[in-house]
């Protein structure tokens, strides 16, 4: 399941149309009205994507959005499992706001292994709970266990992760549960004051980084 560009059998990248100052690396999501077109932008692919291996999982991460998985970190309850800066909450705001369940398959563990998960820049502004300085997301060109078990359960017929370990509570019923996952910041002590984060906020989900 490693990247091998030398591989034609299934996938092919043709040099469509150039344009020198292209900055986007992007793909629709799931299938839209036939063939399919990834966008990897010459300035994105050549600048934006300066270390090993950089282009080759961004290749893997825009072919997961065009087969239909979405940002790992947008789940809606990611709150529980990651802290994202406002920062990057209010800059950012459309790669990094969750996605309301009804969007969202479920039956699927939190993945912070998965090629969908951003890989932070930052680790003060975008990390993982259990331990702040843990590598996110995918720097190998590899797709996670878990990736490749999605894939299959979308086309393949192979259950969810939660059927076949017996667990279809919800991973999602968890976030709802533990007030853990509504807490922004740093440190996890008690639920805020105010409102429940709204997990049914409608989002535009036509076109993915």
């Amino acid at each position: 399941y490693s990247f091998d560009d030398n591989v034609q059998s299934w996938v092919s990248f043709v040099h469509y149309k150039d344009s020198p100052n292209a900055t986007v690396c992007s793909s629709l999501l799931n299938r839209i009205n036939g063939q399919q077109f990834i966008k990897i932008g010459t300035y994105c692919a050549a600048k934006r994507l300066p270390a090993p291996l950089d282009l080759e999982n961004t290749l893997l991460h825009e072919m997961g959005h065009a087969m239909g998985l979405l940002h790992e970190h947008q789940r809606p309850d990611r709150d529980c499992y990651v802290y994202i800066d406002p920062f990057l909450l209010n800059s950012k705001k459309k790669h990094y706001r969750r996605i309301p369940g009804k969007r969202f398959p479920s039956g699927f563990p939190y993945d912070v292994d998965s090629i969908m998960h951003y890989v932070p820049s930052n680790l003060r502004l975008f990390h993982y709970h259990a331990d702040s300085i843990r590598k996110l997301g995918r720097v190998d060109a590899t797709l996670s266990v878990l990736d490749i078990h999605k894939l299959n359960h979308l086309y393949c017929g192979r259950r969810s992760y939660c059927e076949e370990h017996n667990s279809c509570d919800g991973f999602y019923n968890f976030a709802l549960q533990q007030p853990l996952c509504f807490h922004q910041g740093p440190t996890y002590s008690k639920r805020p004051e105010g409102p429940k984060p709204d997990f049914t906020e409608d989002v535009s989900l036509y076109e993915e980084m």
